[in-house]
């Protein structure tokens, strides 16, 4: 399905559970396969994935009274 706008869906908490994703098979081929490249995308994936969850909690706080 295409991605849409204006579906109701939270765009940001989707990116992160996409991330989390990514984030745990790249983790899963470290751990079975060495970091030979995959090291460094793990660990750029981990820094993504504070990065969204930021925006969130950020995101979050704007609308908290």
């Amino acid at each position: 399905m295409p991605l849409t706008t204006g579906n109701g869906r939270d765009h940001l908490v989707d990116l992160y559970q996409e991330l989390l994703d990514a984030t745990a098979y790249a983790k899963a081929e470290v751990s079975e396969h060495g970091t030979s490249g995959v090291g460094s995308l793990y660990y750029r994936l981990l820094s993504n994935l504070m990065l969204v969850r930021i925006m969130i909690n950020d995101r979050a706080a704007v609308r908290t009274p």
